[in-house]
């Protein structure tokens, strides 16, 4: 009986391992999903005459995509279940993907990468839920933050990958090959998912299913947003556009550009991780919650400002390349304090009600970043000033929250009758 019974948690073991694995690799590739077109725009400008504004609005209708449909994924996730939900929304997203190498029209292209955002909305949601039917709670934290690992690995391998494709065959399978790896990845998925592994866990009392509305009187809850929404704001604004930076201004190859601007995120993967335990390791240590989320958030944020600023101004390609590890490393170092804050500062029942609301103002005010520096590119033939605005969006929004608006991150929110 011992025996048998030690071959059935190693075997729930490895499942969750595979699972763990899985959930990394559809965030990477939503993240490779979406620098693809930031590697591909470099022809879009260059070949098939894309002004800077007009890759900016394309660029900006995925994560406009995105956040709106984020409206509907959260019940989609729940009525559908995991297997359902995560199949479907890699699949569509996939699908989408390959079909944007079968043309180079702005029209077409901008609603192929509509459905791209569509596609990817439902992901978050069915992860979470996967998460809470496969891994008990005091495993949950690590998955979540192993989970998140993907947005800087996606964009450390989808841009040297992409710029790869791009050179060797051109950029119809830039989208092919990015798309047929998705669809891959649902096989495995589909092969791999067994369903709850969990015995059902109680229920919490029953709640108005409207109480989260109430999250939008407090300060935390707008805080948590827009100091979200600026350090995500300089992120996307790095993402999208790195690629045509090192290519149109500093006149690097794409497959170079490709190599290159994957440098950055990979040293993000290392800060992201290294801010997280440093984090956990100063609370331990008795620090207060306040000031160790803020020192990091705020940090981070401004350094990664400072960079940005020293970039617009240095004419040096080596400078440049170090002063962007530098930059997306930073803001790297403060990925766990900024998304830690709705956890620390929520009610015990609202956790998920105030990390959507913070996804979604984040994603929004993000959202806009590639269309605004496509605009001002094209006004200016440079990317000084918009390398200035993200730092001052950064800046402004981001530490601002931080600094004014948040307060105390030790005390949750106390929810009060109607």
């Amino acid at each position: 009986m011992e025996k048998n019974g030690q071959k059935v948690l190693s075997s729930i073991s490895l499942y969750r391992c595979h699972i763990l694995l899985l959930l990394v690799a559809a965030q990477t590739l939503s993240a490779i999903d979406r620098v693809n077109l930031s590697v591909a725009g470099t022809v879009l400008v260059g070949q098939y005459h894309y002004t800077p504004a007009m890759l900016g609005v394309m660029l900006s209708a995925t994560f406009w995509a995105y956040t709106l449909a984020q409206i509907a994924a959260g019940p989609l996730a729940d009525w559908a279940r995991s297997r359902v939900t995560l199949a479907l929304c890699v699949s569509v997203w996939s699908f989408g993907t390959i079909l944007c190498g079968t043309t180079t029209a702005f029209v077409p292209l901008i609603f192929l990468r509509i459905i791209v955002g569509v596609g990817e909305a439902p992901g978050s949601p069915g992860v979470f839920r996967l998460i809470a039917e496969t891994f008990s709670k005091d495993l949950r934290a690590t998955a979540v933050g192993v989970y998140f690992s993907g947005n800087k690995i996606g964009p450390a391998v989808g841009l040297a990958l992409c710029g790869l494709i791009l050179a060797r065959f051109g950029l119809p399978w830039v989208f092919y090959i990015t798309g047929a790896m998705g669809l891959a990845w649902v096989i495995w998925f589909l092969l791999i998912y067994r369903g709850k592994i969990l015995i059902e866990e109680a229920s919490p009392p029953a709640r108005g299913k409207m109480e989260w509305i109430k999250l939008l009187k407090h300060r935390q809850t707008w805080g948590t947003m827009l100091g979200t929404g600026g350090n995500f704001y300089m992120l996307v604004f790095y993402t999208t556009w790195l690629p045509s930076y090192l290519v149109l201004q500093r006149h690097i190859s794409i497959l170079n550009s490709g190599v290159i601007s994957s440098l950055p995120f990979i040293v993000a993967v290392f800060t992201t991780i290294l801010g997280g335990w440093l984090s956990d390791r100063f609370i331990a240590g008795g620090a207060r919650v306040t000031i160790v989320r803020k020192s990091f958030a705020i940090g981070g944020i401004m350094s990664a400002a400072i960079f940005t600023v020293l970039l617009a101004y240095i004419d040096d390609t080596s400078a440049d390349i170090a002063l962007l590890a530098l930059a997306i490393g930073a803001l790297g170092l403060c990925t766990a304090a900024v998304n830690a804050v709705a956890v620390d500062v929520a009610p015990r029942h609202l956790v998920s009600s105030l990390t959507s609301i913070q996804t979604f103002g984040a994603n929004l005010i993000a959202s806009f970043a590639p269309v605004i520096t496509g605009i001002l590119i094209s006004s200016t033939n440079n990317f000084q000033l918009p390398m200035l605005v993200c730092a001052g969006v950064a800046v402004i929004v981001g530490c601002g929250a931080y600094i004014f608006i948040i307060g105390d991150i030790d005390r949750p929110i106390e929810m009060q009758g109607p």
